[in-house]
């Protein structure tokens, strides 16, 4: 750095106030004189960490050792580089910036030899840090230590060859050791982001290497292993800080290693254990933000690749915040050619890690499969805030579909489609919940007829079928007369729609007898002509229809590969719920699997 820079650093820093600049992002209180303290920006803080110093213009938080001036501050809150930095701090407080920080040859030259410099200092640290884990290496200088960390990493159920892969190492004080053999060792590792005020930031952790697309090692996430270390509270996670090379809004964990893969679709999860484990596991398209949310230049990065992504963030309220967060910028570079889904975790099942270790990797390939298109997992999100059967409600829903999702997509038709989706799945839902408010009223009104001797309970079931009757939607029900008509309406399409429409009238409490008499019956006896007719009165004892028989033997045979569809849709729904379950036994799955692989293997 030449001196006219330094000085021009040197000045900027002596005209801002450190605690104005961090209360405009975070809350922070005066305890004395110039001194602060509040919840740290950078990390989950339960408790107040975060120490400002705005008399020698500096901050530090005690939880994740996070610290720097008002420049690296801004950096890392806004996720830009030292210059975008250094331009906004300018230009809040009217500090003209000399032309030799905009363009200076001698200034790139030496920040080139600088990066240099740090790359090849986290490569020093990354070779040290494997050697000190490897219990096989002789000269180990912690083999203690290095067991303890072995045995954790075995305990989260890594193998040796994945340990190897990822090259996860260990940092303890012995590295210090080694470390200070090295020249001008203080400097690097402080602008490496190994260094905090001289101390080591990753003693006392596992270290994976993070590496850039280019497969350079640019950073460190680190990881506690000891139960001392758990009861002390430190955090479990720490990332290196923004450095000259590692930038966090830009840098995907595993990037690197899936860009070269083959799979037609991108996983993205929360942490780097996650696709750690499930790399173990066989999915090895998993890639994860560092310490941070997604950000617009990741999913610009990740869209380049012309392949389907993937969202599976955690099981909770920051996980939902966070993908939420992902579909809004989702839609800011959203077209033709670009695709996103979402996967939820059920039943308690917090992050991949976790399900995999219980259920194996079978139980995430079928959460993979159940997965959201954006428009749908966005809606069905926003549609547990509103209640739509409100006008008020109805539009603000409305309003913010249009800000967050249609106004961002730049293709206009694409925006008319989205628009056309949210408007008919809103008429949609409006229709599901006026009906079932319909059929719980009057549920309720034969349980109140019941009660007061109005209707004998021997009589329930006749008047629930008659009630039923009644409260059977109109329009359902010449939706399913016209379909019954017309056997050639039936498609592909819209089969799961149809059977919706079947399950609607047919799967409740008062016909789930009937609907299984019939849906069995038409699987095992299409060719009987017998049957056909019985089933046919079935129909027109339902529906009131005037029905020919060949018409009726076209549309049971159509309708029959719609009910093959959805037992395979119901047997995998089953396995899901049941591979969350931890009460279930073996037995039940392989029932489950036998179904599912005999029904999809008929004709």
């Amino acid at each position: 750095m030449n001196d006219e820079f330094k000085k021009f650093i040197d000045n900027l820093k002596s005209r801002i106030s450190i605690a104005e600049v961090i209360k405009e992002h975070t809350p922070i209180k005066q305890k004395y004189g110039g001194r602060y303290a509040g919840k740290c920006p950078f990390h989950k803080d339960d408790t107040p960490s975060f120490s400002v110093d705005d008399v020698n213009g500096f901050f530090y938080c005690f939880g994740c050792l996070e610290k720097g001036d008002a420049i690296s501050f801004t950096q890392k809150i806004h996720n830009i580089s030292f210059n975008e930095a250094l331009q906004k701090l300018a230009e809040k407080y009217n500090i003209t910036i000399p032309s030799f920080t905009k363009d200076n040859s001698s200034f790139s030259e030496e920040q080139k030899s600088h990066k240099s410099k740090v790359i090849d200092t986290l490569q020093t640290v990354l070779n040290i840090s494997k050697s000190h884990l490897n219990l096989n290496n002789l000269k180990n200088t912690d083999f203690k230590n290095a067991k303890i960390a072995m045995s954790y990493l075995k305990s989260r159920g890594f193998n040796e060859e994945t340990i190897n892969f990822f090259e996860f190492g260990l940092c303890e004080k012995k590295m210090d050791e080694v470390l200070n053999e090295y020249k001008n060792h203080e400097l690097l590792l402080e602008d490496s982001g190994i260094y905090v005020n001289n101390y080591n930031r990753f003693n006392g952790r596992i270290i994976i290497p993070i590496k850039n697309k280019d497969s350079v090692c640019v950073g460190f996430g680190g990881r506690i292993y000891k139960p001392e270390q758990e009861q002390a509270k430190l955090a479990k996670y720490i990332n290196s800080p923004e450095t000259i090379v590692f930038k966090k809004n830009e840098i995907l964990f595993n990037y690197h290693n899936v860009k070269n893969t083959k799979n037609d679709y991108i996983l993205v999860v929360e942490g780097y254990f996650d696709v750690i484990k499930l790399w173990q596991a066989g999915l090895q398209n998993a890639v994860a933000p560092m310490g941070t949310n997604i950000t617009e230049p990741h999913i610009q990065t990740l869209a380049k690749t012309k392949r389907k992504m993937l969202f599976c963030f955690d099981n909770d309220n920051a996980g939902i915040t966070a993908s939420i967060r992902a579909m809004t910028m989702c839609f800011k570079v959203l077209d033709e050619n670009t695709y996103f889904g979402f996967i939820t975790l059920q039943n308690g099942i917090k992050d991949p890690d976790e399900l995999i270790t219980k259920f194996g990797l079978e139980s995430f390939l079928v959460n993979i499969k159940n997965h959201k298109t954006i428009q749908q997992a966005y809606l069905d999100h926003l549609l547990k805030s509103f209640n739509i059967l409100e006008p008020e409600n109805k539009t603000k829903l409305q309003k913010t579909i249009q800000n967050q999702c249609v106004s961002q997509i730049q293709n206009k038709t694409l925006a008319k489609n989205y628009n056309d989706f949210f408007n008919y799945s809103i008429k949609q839902e409006e229709f599901r919940l006026k009906y079932n408010n319909k059929k719980n009223k009057n549920h309720h009104i034969i349980e109140s007829n019941i009660n007061k001797g109005i209707i004998s309970s021997d009589n329930k079931s006749t008047n629930n079928i008659q009630q039923s009757k009644i409260i059977i939607n109109k329009i359902e029900n010449n939706i399913i007369k016209i379909l019954v008509s017309n056997a050639n309406l039936i498609t592909n399409q819209n089969c799961d729609d149809i059977m919706e429409l079947i399950n609607i009238n047919f799967c409740n409490n008062l016909y789930s007898d009937k609907y299984y008499t019939i849906s069995n019956a038409i699987i095992q006896n299409i060719e009987n002509k017998e049957f056909l007719n019985q089933v046919h009165s079935l129909f027109l004892e339902f529906y009131d229809i005037d029905l020919k028989v060949n018409d009726f033997s076209t549309m049971i045979a159509n309708i029959k590969q719609l009910i093959k569809q959805h037992q395979i849709k119901n047997l995998e729904s089953q396995i899901l719920q049941h591979s969350t379950n931890s009460d279930t036994n073996d037995s039940v799955f392989e029932s489950l699997y036998n179904d599912l692989s005999r029904i999809k293997s008929s004709n």
